[in-house]
This record gives structure tokens, C-alpha cells and sequence, in this order.
């Protein structure tokens, strides 16, 4: 007989426990339970390990696209000195034509007087 009044007060003794844990787990104002709290930290947790493997995804792709486009930058400054220096030669070759041009009137000029 002792062991079941033992049994049936520790079985008493637990089920106050547990439904006080309950009650005692639960935020004030917010109506969250210990449980519902652990989650939302779980999905936190989660959702701040997708952030972190996406931005390191995306610094991974910075790094090998980035290089392409420092390539690029570097093939289109190259392209532009080339249309730069191209256009300072057209430039020169116009200025002697345009000296050669005053040169020939100005001796047709001087044969004719």
C-alpha cells in the first residue's frame, strides 16, 4: 500500500509541476509559451545562417565575376587609349594637309604677282 500512495502523490506532485511549468513558461503580454519562444529562436537561427550562406555566395560570385569585370574594364580602358591616340593622329595628318594646303596657295599666290 505505501507504494501506490507514493506513486499517486509523486504522480500529483508531477502534474503540478508541469501544468505550473506551463503557466510559468508563458511571457507576460505576450501570450508565447516556452516552446512557441524556442522556435521563433530556432527559425531566427535559420534564417540568419540562409543570410549568411547567401552573402557568401554572393562575395563568391563578387570574386570570380569580379575579376571578368576588372578584365573588362581594363580591355575597355585599352580600346579607348587606342580611339584616343587614333583620333590625335587623324587630327595631325589634317593639320599638314591644312599646312600644306595655305603653303600651296600662298606660293600660287606669289607666282601670280
Amino acid at each position: 500500500m505505501p507504494t501506490i500512495k507514493f506513486i499517486l502523490t509523486l504522480l500529483l506532485a508531477a502534474s503540478i509541476s508541469f501544468s505550473s511549468l506551463s503557466v510559468y513558461c508563458q511571457q507576460p503580454g505576450s501570450g508565447m509559451t516556452y516552446r512557441d519562444s524556442i522556435r521563433l529562436q530556432v527559425e531566427r537561427a535559420a534564417q540568419n545562417y540562409q543570410d549568411s550562406l547567401a552573402y557568401l555566395r554572393l562575395q563568391n560570385n563578387l570574386k570570380e565575376n569580379g575579376k571578368s569585370l576588372d578584365e573588362a574594364l581594363a580591355e575597355y580602358k585599352e580600346q579607348e587609349s587606342k580611339e584616343k591616340r587614333k583620333m590625335y593622329i587623324r587630327i595631325g595628318i589634317g593639320a599638314l594637309f591644312l599646312i600644306a594646303l595655305f603653303y600651296g596657295i600662298a606660293r600660287r599666290s606669289k607666282q601670280r604677282h
